[in-house]
C-alpha cells in the first residue's frame, strides 16, 4: 500500500469519491482512516488534505453503519470541520446544499437550543442528525420523541404551507414585481413560523399592510 499509494493520484476523482462514500457508510470507518494515515494513503487523495487533527476526529468516528450516504457526509463534514472539501469532491449539488445546511445547522447548535425559525429552516431530517451527532459526541442531545414534540409545534413546516402568494402582495400593493416579493414572504414565513401572526390570509394582509405603514 505504501509503495504503491502514489498511484491514486491517476485514479478518476469520482472512483475515488465512491469508495470514499463506501469507507464512511461502513461499520469500521475509524479503522479505515487509521490505516490510511498509517500508511501514508490518505495523502494520496486529491481535496482532502487530511491533518493530524482530521485523522483524530475520524478515529473516533462510531462502529455504526449508515444507509443514508448524506448521513456518512454529514459525519465526515464534522470530523473536517468545514465544507471546502466539497469543492474538490464531486458530489451532487443536491448532496452539497444538503450538507451545507447541515453543517450551518450543527454550528448554530453548539451556540444555543434550537429556536422555531432554526429548527423550520433545518427542517426535520437535519435537526435528527445534529441531535444524533452531538448524543456521539457526549453533548446535550433531544431525543427523537423531544424533536418530534417540537416538530408538532411549529405551525407550517414549509414555504408553500403559507396562506399567502406574491400575487397577494401584487394585487394589495400594486407594486411591480421583484426581489422585494420575496424578501416580504419570508419576512411573513419566518413571523407565522414563530407564532407572532397566524397562518391565514387575511392576519397575513394585516400584518403585512401594518408592517409597511411602520416602516414608512
Amino acid at each position: 500500500m505504501k509503495n504503491r499509494a502514489f498511484m491514486l493520484a491517476e485514479v478518476a476523482m469520482e472512483r475515488m469519491t465512491h469508495e470514499l462514500e463506501g469507507l464512511l457508510k461502513g461499520a469500521y470507518a475509524a479503522n479505515a482512516f487509521s490505516l490510511l494515515e498509517r500508511t501514508g494513503v490518505g495523502f494520496w487523495i486529491p481535496g482532502l488534505e487530511l491533518t493530524e487533527h482530521h485523522y483524530q476526529e475520524l478515529k473516533l468516528l462510531p462502529i455504526e453503519k449508515w444507509e443514508d450516504e448524506k448521513r456518512a457526509w454529514f459525519e465526515f463534514t464534522l470530523c473536517m470541520n468545514s465544507l471546502a472539501f466539497l469543492k474538490e469532491i464531486p458530489l451532487s449539488n443536491k448532496n452539497k446544499t444538503f450538507l451545507k445546511k447541515a453543517f450551518i445547522s450543527y454550528q448554530r447548535r453548539l451556540l444555543s437550543s434550537w429556536s422555531k425559525w432554526d429548527m423550520y429552516q433545518a427542517g426535520l431530517k437535519i435537526v435528527s442528525y445534529v441531535e444524533q451527532s452531538r448524543r456521539m459526541r457526549e453533548l446535550d442531545a433531544l431525543s427523537s420523541e423531544e424533536i418530534e414534540s417540537l416538530s408538532k409545534q411549529l405551525p407550517i413546516k414549509k414555504s408553500n404551507e403559507l396562506a399567502i402568494s406574491g400575487k397577494d402582495l401584487l394585487e394589495v400593493t400594486q407594486v411591480q414585481a421583484g426581489p422585494w416579493i420575496k424578501n416580504e414572504l419570508l419576512q411573513l414565513e419566518q413571523s407565522v413560523v414563530e407564532g407572532v401572526v397566524s397562518n391565514e390570509k387575511e392576519s397575513l394582509l394585516t400584518f403585512f399592510a401594518n408592517r409597511k405603514k411602520v416602516q414608512r
